[in-house]
Parts: structure tokens; sequence; C-alpha cells
């Protein structure tokens, strides 16, 4: 029992902290190609790190297709799948 408890909190760690990196590593990419770009094309001004997280954000929530709320019910009947898959054997 103790190991379960131990290997789901491991795996939950392990997905947050990918997240994290990920979203890290998109925001070092997008901050580079908009202070490179931008401001030769457009005479925009260039972005801080924190401004560039914070234009992402809100181009998510203006832009997004409902991603978030996809990949909660793909992770939900993936676990439903696997659920059944145990039962069987």
């Amino acid at each position: 029992m103790y190991k379960l408890v131990g290997s789901i909190l491991g795996i939950g760690f392990f997905i947050v902290v990918l997240t994290v990196i990920s979203a890290f590593i998109v925001n070092l990419i997008f901050y580079f190609l908009w202070n490179i770009i931008m401001p030769v094309l457009f005479n925009a001004p260039k972005l801080g790190f924190i401004q560039s997280w914070a234009l992402l954000v809100i181009a998510n929530l203006l832009f997004s297709n409902g991603t978030v709320q996809t990949a909660v019910v793909l992770l939900q009947t993936t676990q439903q799948d696997d659920e059944k898959e145990l039962l069987k054997d």
C-alpha cells in the first residue's frame, strides 16, 4: 500500500517538474525570438523574461481551443482504460 502511494506521489512530482521545465523552455524560446524579430520588423519594445511569460499566458487564454480541458479529459479516459485493463487481469 505504501509503495503504491509513494509511486503515485513520485509520478505526480515528476509530472509537475517536467511541466515546469517545459514551460520554462517554451518561454525562453519565445523570449529570444520576440527580442530578435519583433523590434527589427515592427519597432516593438523588447520584453523581459516575466513579460514574455505574461504575454504567453494571455495569448493562451485568448487563443487556446480548450487544450487544457482536452488534456484533462484525455488523462481521465486513459486512467479509466488502465483501471479496466487491471480489472481484466
